[in-house]
């Protein structure tokens, strides 16, 4: 890894959680909330992707478990 590279590691529960319509959030938009905030910290981008998905949800319990790891080199 280089300076400033990312490596974010998830299981499928955020890309699969689905709102209330019944539509997954789905991988794309992981990885473009992943590409719009990777000149952010570690943390800030936990926290955008914990915010994507709570925001996709809507107050829904998500019925998988979300694991997310984000690693930067700075």
């Amino acid at each position: 890894m280089n300076q400033g590279d990312v490596l974010v590691l998830i299981s499928d529960g955020l890309p699969e959680c689905d709102n209330y319509a019944g539509k997954m959030l789905d991988y794309e938009a992981v990885k473009n909330c992943i590409q719009n905030n990777g000149k952010k910290s570690s943390e800030e981008i936990l926290d955008q992707l914990i915010i994507l998905g709570d925001n996709w949800m809507d107050g829904k319990m998500n019925e998988d478990d979300i694991t997310i790891v984000v690693i930067k080199k700075i």
